[in-house]
């Protein structure tokens, strides 16, 4: 299985919250040999609103906001190519961020976005969490998001020790198997197969009925889910691939996922980002936003596409 991303597009809108995906840019870039692409988007407006504020002082002083986002990513830039990458930048003006973030990534294949979520970062610049929250539901290509308030500093050297990848038994959540094992073999690292089933008290609750009556259920239940991560596990048993482990948790599965985490600090987690799988299976959409929402430790999202059939 292999998934090269060709182009990391990162959006900044300034602020150091943003800054801090710059760390595992850094890392994925070097190991995918991957261009990396800075990109910011302007608000006309901004720049006006900014100039009648210096009327205050005597003199309207008209912004160019264009050129001071362009010196600042050329200054991200520099650092970056620095570390031996290969980066350029652009400035969109008057493009809403979730907006123009979608159409550039749409432009090339094998694209990555890379990003921050969560904080607001200022006068002029984005609500971080709303703009990715826009981005994981409607990207048509994969996007790594970290939290700012967990993420390293953006000098700081990104550490990840660990994949793990959450699935629920449905073609759809094994579409996040080729980006989960192409980045464990990359990076030299481990792989963990999480599959969260409903405990019994949580379905007895759901359908409102005892918990006896679903006892005896939950040993061919648990048997179905342990042959069905073991039949994942073969399938992934290549020359060079990397050394893949499971785990059957209990509960809720954006809870379980988030404390396998815990457990393993310094994991990425690989999930895909939407797609309701059907009775039984998760809303992949709510767990994935749950697990960005909650979570300590960067986390890729990829798009499912309904029809298509993950082989290993």
């Amino acid at each position: 299985i292999t998934t090269m991303y060709d182009r990391i597009l990162v959006p900044l809108d300034g602020s150091p919250l943003a800054e801090r995906i710059l760390p595992f840019v850094r890392l994925l870039g070097r190991r995918f040999d991957s261009h990396v692409q800075l990109l910011r988007m302007t608000d006309s407006r901004v720049a006006y609103l900014t100039g009648l504020a210096s009327e205050e002082y005597g003199e309207f002083v008209p912004v160019d906001q264009g050129k001071e986002a362009q010196d600042y990513l050329d200054g991200i830039a520099e650092t970056l190519s620095e570390d031996g990458l290969e980066v350029s930048s652009s400035v969109h003006e008057d493009v809403g961020p979730a907006a123009g973030i979608l159409e550039e990534a749409e432009r090339l294949p094998a694209t990555l976005i890379a990003m921050c979520t969560h904080g607001r970062s200022g006068v002029g610049r984005w609500l971080i969490g709303s703009v990715t929250d826009k981005i994981m539901r409607s990207a048509t290509v994969p996007t790594l998001v970290t939290r700012a308030a967990g993420a390293p500093t953006q000098t700081a050297e990104a550490v990840i020790g660990n994949i793990i990848i959450p699935l629920d038994g449905s073609d759809l959540a094994e579409q996040a198997l080729p980006h989960g094992v192409s980045l464990a073999r990359e990076l030299g690292l481990g792989l963990t197969l999480a599959r969260a089933v409903p405990s019994v008290e949580s379905i007895s609750r759901y359908f409102e009925y005892s918990v006896g009556a679903f006892e005896h259920l939950s040993s061919d239940r648990d048997k179905q889910a342990d042959e069905y991560l073991d039949g994942i596990v073969e399938s992934l048993d290549q020359p060079g691939g990397p050394e893949v482990e499971k785990k059957l948790l209990y509960g809720d599965p954006a809870v379980e996922i988030i404390e396998v985490a815990k457990e393993m600090p310094t994991s990425l987690v690989v999930m895909t980002s939407h797609g309701r799988s059907g009775i039984s299976r998760w809303a992949l959409g709510s767990v994935a936003d749950r697990v960005v929402r909650h979570s300590e430790f960067p986390v890729l999202l990829v798009p499912t596409r309904q029809g298509e059939h993950t082989e290993g």
